[in-house]
């Protein structure tokens, strides 16, 4: 029987999708999995600022900023 990983036993894995994502500039993917990682761990500080960073490069600056405050 396999048993399905909680959503915190996944994080570290849709955090490295983000950063792969972020490093190969597919920004929309890199976006989505650090934008699922804050809502699991809010505090969670440097994928708040991979986001913004994402955002940034994706052009969004508004969403950047807010990604960052």
């Amino acid at each position: 029987v396999r048993r399905q990983a909680t959503p915190h036993v996944r994080l570290p894995a849709v955090f490295r999708d983000g950063v792969l994502a972020l490093a190969a500039g597919e920004f929309a993917v890199a976006i989505d999995r650090f934008g699922r990682v804050i809502e699991l761990d809010p505090a969670n500080g440097e994928a708040r600022l991979n986001l913004g960073l994402a955002f940034e490069r994706a052009g969004r600056a508004a969403e950047a900023r807010d990604a960052l405050l």
